[in-house]
């Protein structure tokens, strides 16, 4: 049987943007996906930070956060990189998805894998990626198949894991 291929990627037609036209992109360069077992809750990690679809796919929406106020540069529960390489979504609960986001340009780097347990509304940073630790850009996350809410990377030479 031939494999069939169908676009769903968030052209701006089914997308919700919750800032004016013109101050976002409509999804940046996709980079990555994954997907909850049966295929209707989906991220894309992007130059645009993280995208969620509920429908499979059909549908996106662009996981913002409130912007910080003038003169900061962070929120609680942001995910202040934007760059994001690699998704990994927990098997029992799609809400819990990791992701693995660099090339942060302050001097004080936010780049690292954040974790949220919302579906993607709040993140928490849980391993920065700095210079000083050895910990270098993740190259993969994953579940561990018997054990979905436990997480690897493979970050560098290192293996990391979540508790």
């Amino acid at each position: 049987m031939p494999l069939r291929i169908d676009d769903a990627s968030p052209y701006l037609d089914r997308t919700q943007l919750p800032f004016p036209s013109g101050w976002q992109s409509a999804a940046g360069r996709g980079l990555t996906i994954a997907a909850s077992p049966g295929g209707m809750r989906v991220y894309m990690g992007a130059n645009a930070g993280v995208w969620r679809s509920d429908d499979g796919g059909i549908n996106w929406v662009q996981m913002t956060r409130p912007q910080p106020p003038r003169h900061t540069t962070t929120v609680p529960g942001a995910l202040l990189v934007n760059n994001v390489y690699d998704v990994a979504v927990c098997s029992t609960d799609p809400d819990i998805v990791m992701v693995a986001a660099n090339y942060d340009i302050r001097v004080q780097s936010q780049s690292g894998i954040y974790r949220s347990v919302d579906g993607g509304n709040s993140w928490t940073l849980v391993q920065p990626f700095l210079a000083a630790s050895g910990f270098d850009a993740v190259g993969q996350i994953s579940a561990a198949p018997d054990e979905p809410e436990h997480f690897y990377a493979a970050c560098g030479a290192q293996l990391l894991q979540s508790n």
